[in-house]
């Protein structure tokens, strides 16, 4: 699930967030969420390019993997 904040056409850049939750099943389940947050820089009304962060919970261990991701855009 995220939030974008409220695109107005005269702005260029679109912040949002992400997040979630979910499980794993390897071999039992497990309690699993996710977080992120990015933006799209809208360079023609119907065309941006998206860069966005997530972070996600691993149920075994102590360990957060997060990643980058680039992306094109549209409404």
């Amino acid at each position: 699930m995220g939030y974008h904040f409220s695109r107005d056409e005269e702005r260029v850049v679109e912040p949002f967030v992400l997040f979630g939750a979910g499980a794993y099943f390897p071999e039992k389940s497990s309690p699993a969420v996710h977080g992120g947050g990015g933006l799209i820089y809208w360079f023609k009304p119907r065309l941006g390019f998206r860069l966005e962060f997530r972070a996600a919970s691993r149920p075994y261990g102590d360990n957060v993997d997060g990643l980058f991701r680039l992306g094109i855009s549209f409404p």
